[in-house]
């Protein structure tokens, strides 16, 4: 093996290496998610990035040309956090167990030292496998979230209008749609929506609240 781990800046980067990137990024979600639609190349390129609250580095392990693992490191950018990063890393399933995500892990936190970060709080899939990686790396497990996926072709419309009465959304309030920014005239409501959100319970999470 001959590993390279470098930032990936993709101004930088040949059409070849982002197709690289892509295919990655694709089948290991679908590892993650078998039912998740794939990744498109606008939805990559969003994801890398930077916008007000997070600055975004991404990491990228490659091997003889391919990409097989990757670090994307989110610098926080609000006071409360600024000296914090979190962090996703992720290796291929058919490149574990060579050492790439310890090659990762101490990429990450010399990027992060870098940075002027003094913590890191990884945000990874669990698994069996990664519960053995974290725990040799001395990271202790902070938090585990759940998330639940709604298949709407089982959902039952009868149901569903049942629990509104059946007569649409409930009286008083109206359906608000828009793309991008939120409008100057709803703002203050999401901020303050935001900031009641705030006192969510973090268990060990080294983590201080936000305010909007």
């Amino acid at each position: 093996m001959t590993l390279e781990i470098r930032p990936f800046i993709e101004a930088n980067e040949s059409a070849g290496t982002f197709a690289a990137l892509l295919r990655f990024v694709q089948e290991t979600e679908h590892e993650i998610d078998p039912h998740h639609p794939p990744k498109g190349p606008g939805r990559l390129r969003a994801d890398l990035i930077d916008d007000p609250v997070f600055g975004r580095r991404l990491l990228i392990a490659v091997d003889n040309d391919q990409i097989v693992g990757t670090s994307m490191l989110f610098l926080n950018r609000l006071d409360a956090n600024s000296e914090k990063g979190e962090a996703i890393i992720t290796v291929h399933p058919q490149a574990r167990r060579q050492g790439i995500g310890k090659a990762l892990l101490q990429a990450t936190i010399f990027e992060s030292r870098q940075e002027q970060r003094s913590s890191l709080l990884f945000i990874n899939p669990m698994s069996k496998a990664s519960e053995g990686f974290w725990a040799a790396a001395n990271c202790p497990l902070a938090q585990l979230e759940t998330q639940s996926r709604c298949q709407l072709s089982a959902i039952d419309p009868e149901r569903m209008a049942s629990w509104i009465g059946g007569y649409g959304p409930t009286a008083g309030y109206r359906l608000i749609r828009s793309t991008g920014a939120c409008p100057e005239e709803f703002l203050p409501h999401l901020i303050a929506l935001r900031n009641a959100s705030i006192d969510a319970p973090l268990d060990d999470v080294d983590w201080d609240p936000d305010s909007w």
